[in-house]
């Protein structure tokens, strides 16, 4: 039903099936690419959710990357989910900003993957 999607990740999503967006200028906003992602799960189009992940994971901030997490979550990509959880828990002072965030308390798996680093961290281990 394309009635869920906004006029402007329709219109993107038309562009692509009819090659006038390709990858080299595939420059979506992160809530178009979002839809994006959600158009290639819901018509079983492979390489336009290969797109949209690669996207997502090159947009990935602190500010988004939990949102970005439910989107792996949400569309089985666990390689990427895997890879942005690690980004966090590579980084103190990025991990710190998510935890006390309000997207990963909404998010009680996210939380207590942080919170398991953390006390390991504390107890001298990785």
């Amino acid at each position: 039903n394309l009635q869920t999607f906004t006029s402007a990740a329709i219109d993107m999503f038309v562009e692509w099936l009819y090659g006038t967006v390709g990858t080299k200028d595939y420059e979506p906003t992160y809530e178009i690419n979002a839809e994006m992602l959600k158009l290639g799960s819901e018509f079983a189009i492979p390489p336009l959710v290969n797109l949209a992940q690669r996207h997502l994971a090159l947009s990935a901030t602190v500010d988004n990357v939990v949102d970005s997490i439910r989107l792996c979550e949400e569309f089985n990509l666990a390689e990427l989910r895997q890879a942005l959880v690690q980004g966090i828990k590579e980084d103190g002072e990025v991990m710190k900003s998510v935890a006390k965030g309000a997207g990963a308390l909404s998010h009680p798996l996210l939380m207590r993957e942080l919170l398991q680093c953390i006390a390991a961290q504390a107890n001298g281990g990785n």
